[in-house]
Parts: structure tokens; sequence; C-alpha cells
């Protein structure tokens, strides 16, 4: 399936070739396990051997040197020694086993076994659990009638919760403002503007993390109902900035560039805060532009200030604790090198 990932299964045996050297008969021969694995991997190859030309097409030739059973892999020779040769069978014995089993898989106190399916690239969760879905009756006739299929977990209902939740969140908060909008200002135009725009702005959202290269998840769907408030506070701030411009006789082209104009700076800092609100939670040990450091650090904006105005404080009267603090903060990482304790 296209976009899965299989990883080996939970719970069960993993089948392997296993080769059962014996210790007694490998030092009888003063032979070691390395001379078998040697054989082995030099004897079981599929190499290619060059190409053949059959009318108008070219095909490639391999040569298999891979034994047809694994019983044959007894028969392979590991030495020759004084014309004797000695076979793997002589120091060995290649058997069709499991490797030692490292889990256990409970349901209900029943044994069983664990196969996940994991979303590999840029596929969509939705439509492979969907495919899932639908080919898990057609895999279960191929199955013992013992053996019972069930879905333990699905992503795609947290998927499908996120994409619910940013629909839900961008109408109500579309009807609402429109509603506060007409019922304020009793402008049917306002109120088809708000109505048109909140749902256009997640529209071209989608688009450009389209564009970019991102797909539907729980953090850009996370990310776009959070955006709906913002969006709400703006379209709400700017509709009635409008409204105030055009009650002082401008006209509506004017009024529209001013409403937008004066609220660009304030719209501009309220964003600057939220963004200095994430970069403290991705770099809480403040790393970053300078500006942010001292609240990535400390997680108070005024500890980087606190602490000189203790230093200074009674520092001409003798007062030992304001001395003790300033020279604690002399021996900070945030003290300026080369500056004295009395500048600061």
């Amino acid at each position: 399936m296209e976009g899965a990932a299989v990883p080996y299964p939970y719970g069960g045996k993993s089948r392997l070739v296993s080769v059962d050297l014996d210790t007694a008969a490998l030092q009888a021969k003063h032979l070691t396990p390395v001379d078998v694995v040697n054989a082995i991997s030099a004897q079981n190859l599929i190499l290619p051997s060059g190409t053949a030309k059959l009318g108008a097409l070219e095909h490639q030739i391999e040569l298999n040197a891979s034994p047809q059973t694994i019983a044959e892999l007894n028969d392979l020779p590991v030495k020759t020694t004084n014309g004797t040769t000695i076979y793997v069978r002589d120091l060995a014995h290649v058997r069709d086993g499991f490797s030692p089993q490292t889990n256990v898989v409970r349901q209900d106190g029943i044994r069983g076994t664990l196969l996940t399916v994991q979303k590999n690239g840029g596929a969509s969760t939705i439509d492979i659990v969907n495919n899932i879905r639908a080919m898990l009756p057609q895999v279960a006739q191929t199955l013992p009638e013992d053996v019972q299929v069930t879905t333990l977990f699905d992503q795609s209902l947290f998927v499908r919760a996120a994409i619910a939740g940013v629909l839900k969140e961008g109408l109500t908060a579309a009807c609402l403002t429109a509603a506060m909008i007409l019922l304020f200002l009793g402008n049917w135009r306002s109120t088809l503007i708000i109505a048109i725009s909140i749902p256009l702005s997640i529209l071209t959202s989608i688009i450009l993390l389209s564009a970019i290269g991102e797909t539907f998840n729980i953090m850009t769907l996370g990310g776009l109902a959070l955006a709906v408030g913002v969006l709400v506070d703006d379209a709400t701030v700017e509709i009635e900035n409008i409204e105030r411009n055009l009650g002082m006789q401008k006209e509506l082209k004017q009024a529209i560039l001013d409403g937008a104009q004066q609220i660009a700076v304030p719209a501009f800092v309220f964003y600057a805060r939220h963004l200095h609100r994430v970069r403290a939670h991705v770099f809480p040990d403040g790393r970053g532009p300078l500006p942010f450091r001292a609240h990535g650090r400390g997680g108070c904006v005024c500890d980087a200030g606190l602490v000189p105005a203790l230093a200074n404080a009674g520092a001409d009267d003798g007062d030992v604790p304001a001395a003790r603090a300033r020279a604690r903060y002399a021996q900070s990482a945030d003290y300026p090198v080369g500056t004295p304790a009395g500048a600061l």
C-alpha cells in the first residue's frame, strides 16, 4: 500500500534460518565459526552475470548460486584439507527455526500478535486507515478460523476530530462574529464581509500550507483552530475601525485604508507578543535573539534587571547583604566583562 510502512510484528516469533554449530567438531578440525559463516555467505549468492539479447529485447541474466532448499545448505563445502572436503553438515546443522522471542502481546489476558501500520512520507493518515479497513475482510479470509483480527488503535480518529474542530470553530466564529457586527453596527455589508473573510482566510492558509509541502496533521490543524480566535479579533477590530472612519464623513475607500493603517502597528505588536511566547517555549534555555534571552532563561522579563538593583542597594553605607548580592552578580554569566561592580 502506497504511503504505509509495516515494521516487524510484536508478540510472535520471527522466522529465521539457524545454523547450530558443533563446537567440538570445529575444534577437532581446527576451524572457527567465522569459517562457516564465510563459506555460507560466499556460496549463497545471486549475482548479475551479464545480459542476453533475445529478439528486440535485452534481458539481464543473474547467476543463482543459492540452494533451492534449506537442507542443501548442509551440503556446502567449508574447506578442503589433504584431499578431504569438510562440509557444513560436519560442523553444524542448518534448520528452519525462529529467532529468540523478546516480547509478548496480550489482549484481555489472551496471547496474540500486534502488527502496526505506520504512515510513511506525505501520505494521508485517513486514506491509509480507510484502505486498511477495506482490506481487512479479504485478509481475514486467508487466516485460520481460530484467528481473530481486532483493531486496537486508530490514529485517524484524532485527525478527524482535529478537522471537525477546525470546521466547527470556523463556522461558529463566523456566525457569532457576524451576529455581533449586525447587532451592534447594524450594517449588512459588514456582516457579509465578516461571514466571508473568516472561511476565506482559513482556505488561504490551507493553500499556503499545501504550497510549502505541509500536510493535515495534529499540529497544523491545531494551529488553524487556534488562529480562528485571532482572526475573529482582527476582523472585529478592523470592521469597527472602518465604521468609525466612515462616521467621520470619509470616503469609503479612504475609510478602509485609514482603518487598516491605524490598526497595523497594534496588530503587529500583538502578533510579536505571541511569537515571543512561542520562542520562549522553543528555546527555554535562553538561546535566540538577545532581547529575548532574559525571558527564555529566567522565565521573567525583570530577572536581568533585578540583580543589579540589589547589588547597588546599600553599597555606599556598608550593607553586607547588598555587597554579597553584588559579588554574586559579578560572578554570573550576565555580568558584562570588564565592567566594575560600582558601574552597575
